[in-house]
């Protein structure tokens, strides 16, 4: 296996998860982090919701075995395109990881069928938008909740 790679929330995620999801602040830039302040039984509640999903898959990224933050990619029927939203634990920022966990679900998303991703992020978010724009995302619009958005066509 890789140093870094991507797996799919499922049942038998525990401690080091849990401790990824707790250490992202409970509000960002942009996102809120529901688990922030849960316990471990809460979480684990919460988890079981999220795998049943069908609207959404989410990943989490590991660095040789060290949970390092989280991505999801929301699916659009109507365009079969998928919206992003990520987050990385603030001991693991600033190291070109937000970059390799895009990539990574770049690589799923064409997987699972997806033509186009779809990603956002508050123009004070610089980090964000950067990474974006490296891994080809284009601007296409800024919003009206003072966001940049951008989009990657995977066909």
């Amino acid at each position: 296996m890789s140093k870094h790679y991507l797996r799919k929330l499922d049942d038998k995620m525990g401690e080091a998860e849990y401790k990824m999801y707790r250490a992202i602040p409970a509000e960002e830039i942009g996102m809120e982090n529901p688990c922030h302040h849960m316990s471990y039984d809460e979480w684990r509640k919460w988890l079981e919701g999220e795998i049943s999903q069908e609207e959404y898959v989410t990943y989490v990224m590991y660095l040789k075995d060290f949970p390092i933050g989280h991505i999801t990619v929301a699916f659009n029927i109507k365009t079969d395109g998928g919206n992003l939203s990520y987050a990385i634990r603030p001991i693991s920022r600033a190291m070109g990881l937000g970059v390799v966990m895009l990539k990574l679900v770049i690589g799923e998303a064409k997987l699972l069928g997806i033509k186009r991703l779809v990603g956002s992020a508050r123009k004070t978010n610089v980090a964000s938008w950067r990474m974006m724009e490296e891994c080809g995302f284009t601007f296409l619009k800024e919003t009206e909740w003072s966001s940049k958005e951008y989009e990657l066509k995977l066909s």
